[in-house]
């Protein structure tokens, strides 16, 4: 079953490309300071997620919800 890569919510969303998502992650997004997704305590998710989210040529898979936290950083 398809999940929103970010909040995990069941569903397909509304795909975003990798290079957009990217761009929006260049631009300042980050799911867990918009308290889309949970940092779950782990010291330095924030900064291992943004490495992996620049390095990731995957197309993502966004809910409503998520996609509308992305669109100001696109």
């Amino acid at each position: 079953m398809a999940v929103c890569d970010i909040c995990n919510i069941p569903g397909w969303g509304i795909p975003v490309s990798a290079s957009v998502f990217r761009t929006a992650v260049q631009n300042g997004f980050c799911p867990f300071r918009l308290h889309l997704d949970n940092d779950m305590g782990i010291p330095n998710i924030r900064d291992t997620w943004r490495r992996e989210a620049l390095a990731s040529h995957t197309d993502w898979n966004l809910c409503a919800t998520c996609h509308s936290a992305l669109q100001p950083y696109i």
